[in-house]
């Protein structure tokens, strides 16, 4: 992996760390475990593998909110 591709992936990281940490009662973050084969080329935007994770999590999530 290029060092700007893992400074981006770090950096994602850690802004996943501080949105959970605001996490509190009133919000819930839907975990989803993506990875590089789930984004287009430009390495931001989801694929079709990636949009069909997201929707899965997604409907799981929403059967078990109650």
């Amino acid at each position: 992996i290029k060092p700007s591709i893992q400074q981006v992936n770090a950096d994602v990281d850690e802004f996943n760390s501080r949105l959970l940490s605001l996490q509190d009662n009133v919000i819930d973050v839907i975990k989803v475990g993506y990875s590089n084969n789930m984004l287009l080329k430009d390495g931001i935007h989801l694929n079709v593998k990636g949009a069909m994770q997201l929707s899965s999590d997604i409907d799981e999530y929403l059967k078990n909110f109650q």
